[in-house]
């Protein structure tokens, strides 16, 4: 059965260190989720830049990138 997402818009990028796996998109949407993609929750909103590429150093540390050079941070 296809597990449902908590967002409204797009998703543009998605990454995944052993069962953690975060997504990211439009206005600074980010989900994560804890259980290899069962399911998802949204995380707090931490920008409204259209988030494009992420990339996941290991489960609990990552970063997100937007236009213009933009880097944000994620840590669970």
């Amino acid at each position: 059965m296809p597990s449902s997402t908590p967002v409204d818009g797009a998703l543009y990028s998605v990454a995944a260190s052993g069962r953690v796996a975060w997504a990211v998109g439009v206005s600074g949407t980010a989900i994560h989720s804890d259980d290899a993609g069962a399911s998802w929750r949204r995380a707090a909103r931490i920008t409204d830049e259209t988030l494009r590429g992420l990339v996941l150093m290991d489960p609990r540390h990552g970063a997100a990138v937007g236009r213009k050079g933009y880097v944000q941070w994620l840590q669970e």
